[in-house]
């Protein structure tokens, strides 16, 4: 990961400085060149489908794999190019792009170097570099060099294409109650090992439901996270000997946003008084258990459950 401070996310001294394309903009200010990994490898891609390309992305996302049809993973393209600049025309790409890759692969590497590989998140295979051709004219082509992380696929849809295409209403209320606790239990799980996530819209929750018609959550997108500990991170997590309480992670809130939506097509209709949800949650997790913390400090307004 490049040092937090080489990252620079205005490198024109003026505005009229400023190159007026994107590609331009990537040409002139690349990634920065860091020490190659001693357990660095080579790896061929096969991409089998495009899952979400084109202009005005902050990645773009494939299907492919390394040789086995039936290993169906995820590559997330951080490639400036493509980048959404919409109120920041005058910044670097390239800045924003390194930042979001750096948060990601770092998050992941956390997760899978303390044993949640592919238990809350998607599976973790690694983070990349790879060089595009470029031809700037017709004598003269250079190569930009992009970064990526491979990861799981999860066949799934996010609870945001859910609820817009109204197939959360077909899941049963009780289903989706117990998808939104599995969530927030991920919250507390990977705070404990210093990670968080820091970008919880519907968007980035995927869920499915396996072969043995078993429903899971997976959250997804690690590109804005922090993770504690690491040289560009002003977070020192303080250690524990148990994962933080649902309650105490959420604040008593539900671990989704926009909270509008998640209340209105994805609660329980009976869950959706703000004392029936922390009674509820005082139900799931109120007390110590051998996996959580109690919740001591009770959020403003919640009932305890003993009285």
């Amino acid at each position: 990961m490049p040092p937090i401070e080489q990252w620079n996310w205005k490198p024109w001294s003026e505005s009229k400085d400023i190159p007026k394309t994107m590609l331009e903009k990537c040409l002139k200010h690349p990634p920065i060149v860091t020490d190659t990994p001693k357990d660095q490898d080579i790896r061929h891609l096969v991409i089998t489908r495009q899952i979400r390309c084109g202009e005005g992305f902050d990645a773009q996302l494939v299907e492919c794999h390394l040789g086995n049809p039936k290993d169906r993973l995820v590559a997330k393209i951080f490639d400036p190019l493509y980048l959404n600049l919409d109120g920041y025309e005058n910044y670097s790409p390239t800045y924003f792009c390194e930042r979001h890759y750096s948060c990601e692969a770092a998050a992941y590497q956390r997760i899978k170097e303390r044993g949640l590989d592919g238990r809350f998140t998607p599976r973790f295979e690694g983070s990349w570099s790879f060089e595009i051709p470029v031809r700037v004219d017709k004598d003269r082509e250079v190569r930009r060099e992009v970064r990526l992380i491979l990861q799981e696929l999860i066949p799934g849809d996010t609870v945001k294409a859910l609820i817009e295409s109204k197939a959360a209403q077909k899941i049963n209320p009780a289903v989706r109650m117990e998808l939104l606790a599995q969530l927030m239990e991920t919250y507390s799980h990977l705070q404990f090992i210093g990670v968080k996530h820091k970008d919880t819209y519907t968007r980035n929750a995927m869920v499915y439901k396996d072969p043995k018609d078993v429903w899971h959550i997976t959250l997804i997108d690690f590109s804005h996270s922090g993770v504690s500990g690491t040289p560009t991170s002003k977070w020192r997590h303080k250690h524990a000997e148990l994962p933080m309480s649902p309650i105490a992670i959420c604040w008593g809130n539900w671990p989704l946003y926009p909270l509008e939506d998640i209340e209105e097509y994805w609660i329980d209709p009976k869950y959706r008084d703000r004392s029936a949800r922390l009674c509820w949650m005082d139900k799931k997790w109120g007390k110590a258990t051998a996996t959580y913390q109690e919740a001591t400090e009770l959020p403003i307004g919640r009932k305890n459950s003993d009285e």
